[in-house]
């Protein structure tokens, strides 16, 4: 681009020669056109644009020119006029690699960007218009840019006609016009039309720059939602209604049922105590009998009535630090009648002195309840002489007892389902006493102590119990 050939004085006047000056410096520059040429190739080697060919052209017809210029004598000598051509020529290119590289670079971007607008629109516009809810967006000015089918197919609407016409008619609560001045945004406004039907209103305002820039209106229907959670809501009082007179129900029956069994209980106690010589051994039987029946029937109705309270949610706990140690033991003493009848022994590993520190938070009486549940079963379905035993472990939050016994084991199918009420196996039904209830009951007030209760067994050789209360290890000295 800088060249000498705009100063013919610097030819030598008398032999019309160019100077050496002159000749040096088109030399010169022109050695500078040539290493501009190789370091476009080198430098763009890995470009794939034509740009690249037309500087380089433009490189060496500029370089071209300038080797020419060394040649003429006089300006308009035909030398100077083709050298004239190359280096304008040369510019034309150099001009030409330029809008490549810079003009038409940007410009393709620019096209390329509105066209990923433009799919980005259509794909909004696709979404906004199957949505399963009226959308309708306004300017800054409140006119309407985007109303999709849900929201004509909710107000019958034209296009034609306008927000303000639906508000005037009366189809939209006012309060949806007192939203739109307020510009701020709300979300899951139930409001209700003339027609009755109950909708979820959204207004959400956009703002640039703190600058309002418009809003999105959504109006959702939810009158069959509302409907059905209205009759849900029903259903649900009218169960607890139910469970409530059937607590009552069932109390009142446990208190009418007690009171005749306390007496026939009292009644054949006292004929056990007074034993005379007077009465048979089959006399005697029946009295035992008598007692059996009657201890059992009055555990059978407390199990129903704690079963109705618990599922109620109508009982409550007398949560307070126990030892459950001592309540095993305990539970041992009262059953050892039965114990001694089945001839069972009684293998207690609890390990006491492994647990200082340990706080054990429940209600002592229904963990009473559960171990008695537990070890009652342990007792019934074991085998003559067989063997029972109880050991404690700590696994990391929990204090677990283990009860095994060597019986005849649960049957696989009735594994899952014996913590259902009133579910009992058919292999015993009919040969071992019982209500099904126990098990159930158990497990509930334990996960109402927080803790709870699961079991394996291996048929023919026995069941285990698993029962977990939750710990708090702390130093209680």
């Amino acid at each position: 681009m800088f060249s000498m050939d705009i100063f013919p004085s610097l030819v030598v006047a008398e032999t019309h020669e160019p100077s050496f000056a002159k000749v040096v410096t088109e030399y010169v520059i022109s050695a500078f056109h040539l290493a501009t040429v190789i370091f476009v190739f080198k430098r763009l080697k890995n470009s794939v644009g034509v740009q690249k060919n037309y500087l380089a052209t433009a490189c060496f017809l500029i370089m071209l020119a300038e080797l020419i210029f060394t040649l003429y004598k006089n300006v308009y000598d035909f030398d100077a006029l083709l050298g004239h051509i190359f280096k304008v020529s040369g510019y034309c290119y150099l001009l030409i690699a330029v809008y490549l590289s810079t003009i038409k670079k940007y410009y393709s971007r620019l096209a390329e960007s509105e066209k990923k607008v433009k799919q980005t629109n259509i794909w909004l516009s696709t979404l906004i218009t199957n949505l399963n809810s009226g959308i309708l967006v306004l300017n800054e000015t409140n006119k309407e840019v985007l109303i999709n089918d849900k929201f004509r197919e909710m107000f019958q609407k034209d296009d034609s006609e306008s927000l303000q016409n639906h508000l005037a008619a009366g189809d939209l609560p006012s309060q949806v016009n007192e939203i739109q001045k307020g510009k701020r945004m709300v979300v899951d406004q139930v409001i209700e039309l003339s027609d009755g039907r109950v909708l979820e209103f959204d207004y959400i305002p956009t703002y640039v720059e703190e600058i309002f820039q418009g809003s999105l209106l959504k109006f959702t229907d939810v009158t069959f939602k509302r409907k059905l959670s209205l009759e849900i809501i029903r259903a649900k009082e009218e169960a607890e209604k139910a469970s409530h007179f059937k607590t009552e129900f069932l109390s009142k029956l446990s208190h009418e049922l007690r009171i005749p069994l306390n007496n026939i209980i009292g009644y054949a106690q006292i004929l056990d105590l007074e034993k005379s010589e007077s009465l048979s051994e089959l006399e005697e039987n029946s009295i035992q009998r008598i007692l059996s029946s009657g201890f059992h029937l009055i555990e059978i109705v407390n199990n129903i009535l704690d079963l109705s309270k618990i599922e109620a949610g109508v009982i409550f706990l007398d949560k307070k630090e126990i030892n459950p140690f001592q309540i095993m033991k305990d539970c041992l003493k009262e059953l050892r009648p039965l114990i001694m009848e089945k001839e069972i022994k009684v293998h207690l590993q609890l390990q006491e002195e492994k647990w200082n520190g340990t706080k054990i938070v429940g209600d002592p009486l229904r963990l009473k309840q559960v171990f008695l549940n537990v070890l009652q079963n342990g007792i019934k379905y074991n085998k003559k002489s067989g063997d029972l035993t109880v050991y404690t472990d700590k696994k990391d939050r929990w204090l677990v007892f283990r009860i095994e016994d060597t019986g005849n084991g649960i049957l696989p199918e009735d594994l899952p389902n014996i913590f259902s009420p009133f579910y009992r196996s058919a292999a015993h039904r009919n040969r071992i006493e019982g209500t099904g209830i126990g098990l159930s009951i158990s497990k509930q007030l334990l996960e109402l102590m927080e803790g709870d209760i699961y079991a394996s067994s291996v048929e023919g050789e026995g069941s285990s119990f698993t029962i977990r209360l939750p710990i708090e290890n702390r130093d209680l000295n």
